[in-house]
């Protein structure tokens, strides 16, 4: 886990649902449930969670990495604000794995890979995102753009029009190098 660990006393200041988040990373890593690995052939996302063989993987696009390490020491971010910016990520695709488990989160299973990409953001940005921006740290523009569109749709987010356009537009983006159609869940 590194710089991530949520034991560090360096990371107590995270909402705990970040906190709860890495610890199940941390868990499943350590009894070999779960690897977290680089890959060179995700098209544009940044990163992807997936089964194989009952393991599941959280795959970190190798290039965007690098870039995104990059352009974020470019722009003034220090240390910390890296450090919420991969752990908001990380949550985010332990949630979907938690749905390829059966673990439904949400009160029925998502109509379609859009619908769950909703509710994985809405409550990435809600439990995550929302209470370091209140604390005043550092977030990827990513979150911002999610906060910006969850203000307008208020309590029904995961109904609402324009989150759902920002997702769609969002999903086909960094499907365009990539064959991953959009999936009906069954």
């Amino acid at each position: 886990m590194g710089e991530l660990d949520p034991d560090l006393l360096q990371n107590q200041y995270m909402p705990e649902f970040l906190l709860e988040r890495l610890h199940w990373i941390k868990e499943r890593k350590g009894n070999g449930s779960l690897r977290v690995v680089l890959s060179r052939n995700m098209g544009r996302a940044h990163m992807g969670a997936h089964t194989k063989d009952g393991v599941m993987y959280i795959s970190i696009n190798h290039r965007h990495f690098i870039r995104r390490s990059e352009y974020l020491n470019k722009n003034d971010y220090d240390r910390r604000g890296i450090r919420n910016i991969f752990a908001l990520a990380l949550s985010h695709e332990t949630l979907h794995l938690e749905e390829m488990a059966g673990n439904h989160l949400y009160k029925r299973p998502f109509i379609d890979d859009i619908e769950e990409e909703m509710f994985v953001r809405g409550v990435v940005y809600t439990k995550g995102s929302k209470p370091l921006i209140e604390q005043k740290e550092a977030v990827d523009e990513d979150a911002l753009a999610t906060r910006n569109t969850l203000i307008l749709c208020g309590e029904e987010w995961l109904t609402c029009e324009e989150f759902r356009e920002q997702i769609t537009r969002l999903y086909k983006y960094q499907r365009t190098t990539k064959s991953a159609p959009l999936q009906e869940k069954p």
